[in-house]
């Protein structure tokens, strides 16, 4: 059995750093947008648009929150998901 040596080791090394930062380049310029429906928020004010007109972060309800977290979650695994098959 043919053992790998330290260059080969950090070569291989090098290549795969390589490939996961050419993934997460690939996953930001995919994502790196608003979505529809996104709240985009003001990090100077922490303010965001509604139809109702601007409102405070902290004004958004705890069920708004449960379902965003939900949403968000549901997206990072559509991600690693998305990752995993271009690996």
């Amino acid at each position: 059995m043919a053992t790998a040596t330290g260059s080969d080791l950090e070569e291989r090394l090098r290549l795969s750093n390589i490939r996961f930062v050419a993934s997460i380049n690939r996953i930001l310029e995919r994502y790196n947008h608003p979505f529809e429906d996104d709240l985009l928020i003001s990090m100077e004010t922490l303010t965001y648009d509604t139809p109702d007109g601007p409102k405070q972060w902290e004004e958004v309800s705890t069920k708004k929150l449960k379902i965003w977290k939900k949403e968000v979650l549901e997206v990072s695994n559509n991600i690693v998901l998305l990752c995993s098959q271009n690996i």
